[in-house]
């Protein structure tokens, strides 16, 4: 099983930047948007991915997101599960969500 996380912010060219020089990451997968800044930018350690970045193109919510994080919570991210095989899958909701199935 693989986590993956994703931050939603804006100005994603000049943050795949920073985050590169600043902890030593390298770009990985990654789609545009036409206007240039990245839709999905993967940033990897070792060719291992550590995050990515998605531009948030949707002012009011990334006002309301702002808003959240000024109460300590932060909804500026989404985490993801990839599993490997379909019974690690099965596995995983039949101890997570056992009455969901």
């Amino acid at each position: 099983m693989q986590i993956g996380m994703t931050l939603y912010i804006s100005n994603t060219l000049e943050a795949v930047e920073f985050y590169k020089q600043a902890f030593g990451l390298s770009l990985g997968y990654n789609e545009k948007f036409s206007d240039g800044t990245y839709m999905h930018a993967e940033l990897q350690k070792n060719g291992e991915s550590v995050f990515a970045v998605s531009e948030s193109k949707n002012n009011e919510l990334v006002s309301v997101m702002h808003e959240f994080a000024k109460d300590e919570i932060s909804p500026t991210t989404s985490i993801g599960l990839k599993f490997d095989t379909e019974d690690e899958s099965m596995n995983e909701c039949l101890i997570n969500k056992p009455n969901q199935l």
